[in-house]
């Protein structure tokens, strides 16, 4: 059980974890590049080791675009794809100047990260769960849950006030068993 007022998650168990793994499996309500301000240095030396990361999030919908659909003016695979061709574009014109845009931009080129958009099919809501597994080549694996997301303002002691708690596959199979398969039914 770690709190972000209390701990330094990011320098005790995530950097650690990302050091020690192959795979890290993260689903979310937000994704924000802003997250490798702080992970950078991990995250290539994790991307130079053949680690893969798998990102399901939320695209983020205004909620006219909710109405459009409910409307059936549009569907929510067009908007959402729209918004993601709209934000690879804005990233890789910032990629030049920006560090966290670089290494987001690297990991899609040498396809060490993979993502997956996240679509309710009923109402208004977004998915909006927040877990974790990291695993290494021997299968042994560290998941967490909590009220984190893949951003700075989650990670850092200067950002939210988050809470997560961590299961190990080697102390509570059955926990981390039920998030990759939470993780794999998305």
């Amino acid at each position: 059980y770690k709190t972000s007022h209390k701990d330094n998650p990011i320098n005790e168990f995530y950097i650690p974890c990302l050091a020690n793994s192959n795979s890290f499996y993260r689903s979310v309500g937000y994704f924000r590049s802003s997250i490798f301000i702080i992970t950078g240095e991990a995250v290539i030396n994790f991307a130079k080791r053949g680690g893969k990361i798998f990102l399901i999030c939320s695209p983020e919908l205004t909620q006219e675009d909710m109405d459009t659909i409910s409307e059936g003016k549009n569907s929510l695979e067009s908007i959402t794809s729209k918004y993601i061709r709209n934000d690879i574009d804005a990233l890789l014109d910032q990629s030049k100047d920006n560090y966290s845009i670089k290494i987001l931009a690297t990991l899609l080129k040498v396809q060490s990260l993979q993502i997956r958009i996240a679509l309710k099919e009923v109402g208004n809501g977004i998915y909006h769960a927040k877990s974790g597994i990291f695993a290494d080549t021997q299968n042994n694996m560290v998941s967490f849950i909590g009220s984190a997301n893949e951003t700075w303002n989650a990670w850092d002691h200067r950002g939210n006030h988050e809470i997560i708690e961590v299961f190990s596959s080697w102390e509570d199979s059955n926990r981390v068993d039920q998030h990759m398969q939470d993780f794999n039914d998305l």
